[in-house]
């Protein structure tokens, strides 16, 4: 499997530069990832290009899938149509998902004999972790009608567009995701199909970009403006960060001083390892396994906040 890193936020703290100093040659080119910011990712570039002191080859996923869109309407209108189904599932599975986690989370905070209350708090999220089973279930069965009928190997302006991606991967050391939109640069990834094109590649991700590289992707905000939240899977991840699940920017998005909501999340996604994502987090994958730098936080089912070695 490829070496991979995961880093916190870069805004305030950068550190992808030394990491890709430690993965590369000093100043060797990268392949740059940065459709989560949609139209903006030629200019994500250039800035990702002064401050990493390399050179940066955008591979526009964006801009290609526009591309693909726009000269093949007929397909344009079947993707279109399954992203709306995706939708629709997301909003049924967001009502049953609500009740299934405030009945886990009231369990978890029942007084009463171990012996007693534990095997139904585990069964409780045990039906939590039986719900997205079947969500992933759905999803798969969505996206299985779209690729028999529409296969992505027979529309010709997707494989030219693929196969210009894998000369352009040819020259780079690395392949470095950044954040965004988390649903858009997803998609977009799995439209051309980047994550077979870049095997063997080291990879840098953070935010959105680390997200990505999951087995699931998680949505998640405990206090989102419309009010409580929960978190969610949106979709299966590209699956390169096996076994893992990163929250950026977690100190702001999550509630991570309340032990019940902590524990819901751990024991949910276990054995994923859930990592608090903040600023100067790293996560690393060598020698088939992931390690962290100091500081950075995993989430423990006991409800805790313990450092990941």
């Amino acid at each position: 499997m490829n070496r991979i890193v995961l880093l916190g936020p870069q805004l305030r703290e950068p550190t992808a530069s030394g990491v890709l100093d430690q993965l590369t040659g000093k100043g060797e080119p990268v392949a740059l990832v940065a459709s989560g910011w949609q139209e903006a990712e030629a200019e994500e570039a250039e800035e990702l290009a002064s401050s990493l002191s390399r050179t940066v080859i955008p591979l526009l996923l964006h801009q290609r899938g526009d591309d693909i869109f726009h000269s093949d309407t007929e397909f344009f209108d079947a993707y279109r149509e399954r992203q709306n189904e995706l939708f629709r599932l997301q909003q049924l599975h967001h009502i049953r998902l609500s009740h299934a986690l405030e009945a886990a989370r009231e369990l978890t905070q029942k007084q009463a004999p171990d012996h007693i209350v534990e095997p139904e708090r585990e069964a409780a999220v045990e039906a939590v972790r039986t719900l997205d089973l079947h969500h992933l279930e759905r999803l798969a069965e969505i996206h299985a009608r779209f690729d028999s009928k529409w296969p992505l190997h027979e529309r010709e302006l997707i494989e030219r567009h693929r196969k210009e991606l894998s000369e352009q991967l040819k020259d780079a050391s690395a392949v470095v995701i950044a954040g965004g939109h988390v649903a858009v640069l997803l998609y977009r990834m799995k439209l051309l199909g980047l994550a077979s094109l870049m095997a063997n590649k080291p990879v840098v991700a953070w935010s959105a970009g680390a997200m990505v590289l999951s087995d699931r992707v998680v949505l998640f905000h405990d206090s989102p403006p419309q009010g409580e939240g929960y978190p969610e899977i949106l979709e299966s991840g590209l699956g390169i960060a096996s076994g893992i699940l990163t929250f950026p920017h977690a100190r702001r998005r999550l509630t991570l001083e309340d032990p019940v909501r902590v524990s819901l999340l751990a024991r949910r996604f276990a054995p994923a390892i859930c990592v608090a994502m903040d600023e100067g987090a790293q996560v690393w994958f060598e020698n088939n396994e992931w390690s962290a730098r100091e500081g950075t936080l995993q989430l423990s089912p006991s409800g805790q906040m313990n450092e990941f070695f």
